[in-house]
Order: C-alpha cells, then sequence, then structure tokens
C-alpha cells in the first residue's frame, strides 16, 4: 500500500486531541481490510507524541487485530497494556471487554494454556465477567483438554449474567466432551434457555448424544422456571 508519512513527533501539539475521538478513528480504519495496519502505526505515533491511549482505545486496538486474524499483535497489545511503565507497559487497568478480546486471541492462536492464565489474571483482578467472557473461557479449557473445568467454570460463574446461546452451547459441548455419562441435569438447562438456544446447534449437540451414548437422558432433570 501506499506509505503514509506522520508528522514529526515535535511538530505535534496536543490539541483537542482524547482518547474518545482517536477511538472513533481507529474504529473507522479497523473496519478497511487494506487500512487496519495503520491502527499498529497510530498506536507507536502516540507513544512517540507522548500521548497514552487509555483502555477503551487499547481494547478496541486488541479488537481490531483479533478480526483480522492478527492474534498474536492482539495479544502483545494486550501485554503491553497490562504491563507495569517501569518496563515498558502502560500499566492500565483491563475491563471485561479486553480480557475476553485476550482470551480468544490466544484460543486462536493456538495457545489455550496462555488463555487460561489470562483468565486468572481476570479473577485475580476482580474484574466480572460477562456471559461472552465466560463462553471464551468454556472453549479454551475445552481446546486444552480440560473439559471437566470447562463445566466448573460454567457452573461457577452462571449464576452472575444473563444466559446466552453460545456460552450454553459451549457448555453442552463440555458436557459431550466430559465424562463417558453425563445426565441432562449437569448444565443446568432451563427450559427458557432451551427455547432460546439456536436450534440448529442444539439438535447437532443432542444427536451427538445420542449417538455416542454419552449422556442419560432425564426427563425430570430439566428444571421448570
Amino acid at each position: 500500500g501506499r506509505v503514509v508519512n506522520l508528522p514529526a513527533a515535535e511538530a505535534v501539539q496536543l490539541v483537542n486531541f482524547t482518547n474518545r475521538g482517536l477511538d472513533l478513528l481507529v474504529r473507522k480504519l479497523g473496519k478497511s481490510k487494506k487500512l487496519w495496519p495503520r491502527v499498529l502505526v497510530l498506536h507507536e505515533w502516540f507513544l512517540l507524541i507522548g500521548h497514552e491511549p487509555d483502555a477503551q482505545l487499547c481494547t478496541t486496538m486488541m479488537m481490531i487485530c483479533y478480526n483480522h486474524g492478527k492474534w498474536l499483535r492482539s495479544l502483545n497489545l494486550y501485554d503491553w497494556m497490562k504491563g507495569t511503565k517501569q518496563f515498558g507497559g502502560s500499566g492500565l487497568e483491563a475491563n471485561v471487554f479486553t480480557y475476553t478480546t485476550a482470551v480468544r486471541a490466544a484460543t486462536k492462536a493456538g495457545l489455550p494454556d496462555r488463555a487460561i492464565q489470562i483468565w486468572h489474571e481476570c479473577e485475580a483482578a476482580r474484574c466480572e465477567p460477562d456471559s461472552f467472557l465466560v463462553s471464551a473461557v468454556v472453549t479454551a479449557y475445552i481446546k486444552a483438554g480440560s473439559p471437566a473445568l470447562a463445566l466448573n467454570t460454567f457452573q461457577r460463574t452462571r449464576g452472575g449474567m444473563e444466559p446466552s446461546t453460545q456460552l450454553y452451547n459451549q457448555a453442552m459441548r463440555a458436557a459431550i466432551e466430559g465424562t463417558a455419562v453425563i445426565p441432562l441435569k449437569t448444565v443446568h438447562v432451563r427450559i427458557a434457555v432451551l427455547l432460546s438456544l439456536d436450534m440448529r446447534n442444539l439438535y447437532v449437540y443432542l444427536t451427538d448424544m445420542f449417538r455416542r451414548c454419552y449422556v442419560c437422558i432425564q426427563m425430570d432433570s430439566v428444571s421448570a422456571l
């Protein structure tokens, strides 16, 4: 692509130069397959001119790298964001969107153990997870060959969040790949949640359960509202 020469650091005056405005700019660049790499150039330029991105802007840059298949770049931004200023990091406090993107990026990069480590960092920071983060963590545990821990994470966290199709699908997948015989009550699927699931995915999972004889269906184990 065409080379773009950014102004030298000493030629820039920080007037009305807000992270909110920069976040909007970065999001627009991130939508373009040709222009999105400039987001990384801008990040380096921000540092050169002495501007410190906030957590939202850093997370947006992480998401853009993830969406364009640059998972390790996304993880590098996470590490920079979490690093202390003493060692060249930003020292920023990650939010639930940051952790979700980092966990997904690590899993996509074939590093499920790193994804699980990031989840532990999230818990240590007492960041309240949502269904998207927990779903990403459950996926990471499955990829790491630990379906029991995936189910444990689901059961431990599900009470504090709204149910989602993706999360329950992943929990059912963990149940399928777990022990030899698993009652349906193991994943505590309520009737209302069953009705909200993507029926195509639900059919695939249940068919696999019957075919492999992994699940003992007990009608009275499906909880009523």
